[in-house]
């Protein structure tokens, strides 16, 4: 995601593009604007615009100085989290769509065993990516190299409220593994069922050779 650094007085006209190229029912979310204290300077601020199509920082060159570390921090978790996001809908989609497999399994089931389990393993590949990002990737002690950055870093991710945000992604990423779960369980013990029914013909069938021949 790109980060554009403007003067604190281009924030209105800035805005007001950022704003304007918004429209109802677009793909990801709106835009969000939040203002955090410079560390040490109480009658200084910087403000943030973040969206997924960039991010736009208002600053002197002080300012910017003392806070970039924490909103670099908090724009790459706003991307990642977009774009997982975008990504778990998808698979949530398809999910919806498998999920007659998951509920009663069939031979149809079968012959769309390889699409499923690769659909399973992308999905599963993604909540692993998902799980690793929201964790020890987003730790802020893992990556502020001060206690100030850390704060500036608490401040704006309560402000875009990151924490709410990554527990609705967390409700999709369960929907999604719950789903696969199912249908992957169904997969096994229905080919189980359809080998044994196969093992069986062919016992039944060496009986009857072994009485008629």
């Amino acid at each position: 995601m790109q980060v554009d650094v403007f003067e604190p007085e281009e924030l209105d006209a800035v805005a007001a593009t950022v704003y304007g190229r918004t429209s109802i029912g677009q793909r990801g979310r709106l835009p969000q604007t939040v203002t955090v204290e410079v560390p040490g300077r109480p009658d200084e601020e910087v403000t943030l615009i973040v969206g997924t199509e960039g991010a736009w920082v208002f600053a002197t060159a002080a300012g910017w100085e003392a806070t970039a570390e924490a909103v670099l921090l908090v724009v790459a978790q706003y991307a990642r989290f977009a774009a997982i996001e975008e990504a778990l809908l998808d698979a949530q989609a398809m999910a919806r769509r498998n999920l007659r497999h998951g509920v009663t399994a069939a031979v149809p089931t079968l012959r769309k065993r390889e699409k499923l389990v690769g659909a399973a393993t992308a999905s599963w590949n993604l909540l692993s990516d998902w799980a690793y990002f929201w964790g020890p990737c987003s730790d802020p002690l893992r990556h502020c190299s001060s206690q100030e950055s850390v704060e500036v870093h608490s401040q704006l991710s309560s402000e875009l409220e990151l924490e709410e945000w990554a527990e609705r992604i967390e409700s999709v990423a369960e929907d999604v593994g719950e789903v696969y779960d199912a249908i992957t369980d169904k997969l096994f013990h229905y080919g189980l069922f359809i080998w044994g029914m196969v093992v069986e013909a062919i016992i039944i069938a060496l009986i009857v050779a072994l009485i008629f021949r």
